[in-house]
């Protein structure tokens, strides 16, 4: 089974935010069509994220999530496949309980490669903030398993 985690929930102020996009967009670990934006663009991810902040007047404090995927070493997937999952799941995020724009790359900087997934905490059409639906994003761990069951299904099925 798959190991999905949400990293650190200190942190992850505004102001680290393009560290992050950059360490999840490098080109040492993450190839460039191995990167998808749901909500956001792959290639500009910063600016759209920055602007919604900007917009909603939200540049303090936390800034976003940052969730990871790691499939078991047992699970046997082609990179096709697993980024399939990982398109699926990134829109499961920006969809989850609100409109969010998730940044999403496969690294193959380790020895099993992962996911990372980068969301914005402010809904980009109402302002929520995610401590408004903290336990929203909280079911998406718990979820996870049949996110990950039904994104399986529909990359080796093609549908």
């Amino acid at each position: 089974m798959s190991i999905f985690t949400v990293e650190s929930k200190q942190g992850n102020l505004v102001e680290n935010l393009y560290e992050t996009l950059i360490y999840v967009m490098r080109a040492s670990a993450a190839k460039r069509k191995n990167i998808y934006g749901a909500s956001v663009s792959a290639y500009e991810p910063y600016y759209e994220m920055i602007q919604v902040k900007e917009a909603f007047e939200q540049m303090n404090g936390k800034g976003y999530l940052h969730y990871t995927l790691d499939p078991d070493p047992f699970d046997v997937l082609m990179v096709d496949n697993f980024f399939m999952i990982g398109r699926v799941i990134a829109e499961k995020i920006s969809h989850f309980y609100g409109t969010y724009q998730v940044l999403m790359a496969i690294h193959f900087d380790a020895q099993q490669y992962h996911m990372h997934f980068i969301a914005n905490n402010i809904d980009y059409i109402d302002s929520k903030l995610d401590e408004e639906t903290k336990k929203a994003f909280n079911f998406i761990k718990s979820d996870m398993k049949k996110i990950i069951e039904k994104a399986l299904y529909i990359a080796t099925t093609n549908g």
